[in-house]
């Protein structure tokens, strides 16, 4: 794969079941071309760390963005 096409975004990923849901965010790391989730951060994303309101506030906004695009995913579905 040419890294060229190794993006990122934000994604819920659901660790439980349709039933039971266990939902994380998580950092993906996809193929811009295929759309193929390639890895994701080893732990959930947290709201930690920022400088000021306005970056949590910028980052917040691009995590609803994920959200409603890219919906959930099952830990299930991922075959990386």
């Amino acid at each position: 794969m040419d890294d060229g096409n190794l993006k990122w975004r934000y994604q819920l990923i659901n660790y439980g079941t349709d039933d039971r849901p266990d939902l994380k965010l998580h950092e993906v790391y996809f193929n811009a071309i295929t759309g193929k989730i390639e890895g994701w951060t080893e732990n959930p994303y947290q709201i930690s760390g920022y400088e000021n309101a306005q970056e949590i506030e910028e980052d917040l906004k691009m995590i609803l963005k994920a959200i409603q695009g890219n919906g959930v995913v099952s830990i299930n579905d991922i075959d990386v």
